[in-house]
């Protein structure tokens, strides 16, 4: 299933929450632990850093399909 994520005043980012299967459960636990906010899934997390650091649109969704696919 594809979204679209984007942060006020920054870039849309396409998201695929078929990439949570990529996650390990120690890197769940992590991200659980520390970085999510609430109601928030894992790949809205990703799509949230990459939207908030990227210069444009393509590298805004080139850094969330980098992070979401370790």
């Amino acid at each position: 299933m594809f979204d679209a994520i984007q942060l006020q005043g920054h870039h849309q980012v396409q998201i695929d929450r078929s990439r949570d299967a990529l996650l390990t459960d120690f890197g769940r636990a992590t991200l659980d632990d520390r970085y999510l906010m609430p109601g928030e899934s894992y790949q809205d997390l990703f799509a949230r850093v990459a939207s908030a650091f990227g210069d444009d649109q393509p590298h805004a969704q080139r850094i969330y399909d980098y992070i979401s696919r370790l």
